[in-house]
């Protein structure tokens, strides 16, 4: 979906556990409690593409099925 310049809309989404996990040195996918930052739009966080940031807090520890 694009936007028209000076357009806006709200989106939704759901990030799933597996979106939010890493891989420790021993190969275990867990979640670890802590901030998030999210950037949403066509490009990187401080490239030329707009876009925008946010942020979450994840407060919980979990490890995940292969």
């Amino acid at each position: 979906m694009s936007l028209a310049p000076g357009e806006q809309r709200r989106v939704a989404f759901t990030l799933d556990p597996r979106s939010l996990s890493t891989v420790d040195d021993r190969g275990v996918r867990r979640i670890l409690p802590g901030p998030v930052e999210l950037w949403i739009g066509g490009g990187q966080p401080g490239g030329l593409a707009p876009g925008e940031a946010g942020s979450l807090t994840v407060t919980t520890t979990a490890i995940l099925p292969e």
